[in-house]
């Protein structure tokens, strides 16, 4: 007597319709990792970009806050050699700027006291050694990485001092005797016709440097993803001039 046994299993349509859901399911997987993945290496990205640029504004800030230093004038600041060479002050050209300390503490001024940063071809640069913002310089970042859109360097909040006032003499001629623009250097320049200085007299100004900075930047292979960083540095060491007629 044979025996028929029931045999179970899939249909077709119902084979189908697993396939579609496993299909769907792994492609839901492989979504959310590539997802995944790519927001990692974004960020990856944009946190590799703003470490790099808030290193370089940390190198100027912390650099430019030396300028005017010298070791052998700390007790007297009128000696100072970076005040008595007219060439040595702090200068700013826009996307430039130029100046000087005493880096290797010798008190005298030498070819390597003489520092810089400016911007070119979207990259940063820095100087070592005497020279104007077209001289040769040496480059802190590479353009095939991040692309620097913006360096500028401005001193419109730093202030100057005329030490000699008041000498109760009406220099300006604003009928009143030693008002504030006589103390102010930049408002009234000692030795201009606006502030004539008597022969054999002596005008001494302390001028104290605040520099703002801003740095903008971008990844070179993905335009969206930029910082931007801004700072205020303001010098330690003031400028003192003497200004003879």
């Amino acid at each position: 007597m044979l025996i028929k046994k029931s045999q179970s299993g899939m249909t077709l349509i119902e084979l189908l319709i697993s396939i579609t859901l496993g299909i769907s399911a792994v492609s839901a997987i492989m979504y959310f990792y590539i997802a995944t993945v790519s927001s990692s290496y974004t960020t990856l990205k944009s946190s590799r970009l703003n470490q790099e640029m808030g290193t370089l504004m940390s190198l100027m800030v912390n650099d430019i806050r030396r300028a005017g230093y010298d070791s052998g004038a700390t007790s007297d600041p009128s000696k100072n050699i970076f005040s008595a060479e007219g060439s040595t002050k702090l200068t700013v050209d826009g996307s430039c700027i130029l100046y000087a300390y005493d880096h290797d503490l010798d008190g005298s001024l030498d070819n390597n006291d003489y520092s810089g940063f400016k911007l070119a071809d979207n990259e940063v640069f820095i100087k070592t050694g005497s020279g104007a913002c077209d001289g040769s310089w040496g480059a802190l970042t590479d353009s095939s990485d991040f692309t620097v859109t913006t360096l500028s360097f401005l001193v419109s909040n730093s202030m100057c001092l005329n030490t000699t006032e008041p000498d109760e003499i009406d220099q300006d001629g604003a009928n009143g005797i030693d008002d504030f623009n006589e103390y102010d250097c930049y408002s009234l320049v000692p030795g201009s016709a606006d502030y004539p200085i008597a022969s054999g007299e002596t005008v001494v100004t302390s001028e104290v440097w605040v520099v703002d900075i801003t740095l903008e930047a971008q990844l070179s292979d993905d335009a969206d993803i930029k910082v931007s960083f801004s700072n205020t540095v303001q010098v330690r060491n003031p400028h003192i001039a003497k200004v003879n007629p």
